[in-house]
């Protein structure tokens, strides 16, 4: 059993959201990750792309995705997965957001360079 209190997990910080992970598992040539994602209330965090898949499900808040070009909004409870090679950000228009983030990517991939996202 592994237990990580919220208030022991060290946020990643980026412009728009703090990330805590919470847990890394490798299995089979693949790595999951898996974060807290709290976006701050009208901010937004960009990335160019990196190598894997990300699913995000939205716990509060009302979270926009873009992905290439594309939005989606998303409420309590919606789930959005993409492949995260394509631009993409998160933003949080109507106030603070909180998600669960789960990014998969094979483990001989570069990980994310804009780190915490």
């Amino acid at each position: 059993m592994t237990v990580i209190r919220g208030a022991d997990a060290v946020p990643l910080v980026g412009e728009g959201v703090d990330l805590r992970p919470y847990g890394r598992i490798e299995s089979g040539g693949l790595i999951c990750e898996l974060y807290d994602q709290q976006v701050r209330a009208g901010a937004r965090q960009e990335s160019l792309g990196h190598g894997g898949t990300e699913h995000t499900v939205v716990q509060s808040g009302v979270l926009h995705v873009d992905v290439d070009g594309v939005r989606v909004e998303l409420g309590p409870g919606d789930y959005v997965s993409f492949d995260a090679s394509a631009p993409h950000a998160y933003a949080a228009p109507a106030g603070p957001v909180r998600s669960v983030l789960l990014i998969n990517h094979r483990a001989d991939a570069k990980a994310p360079a804009d780190a915490p996202h």
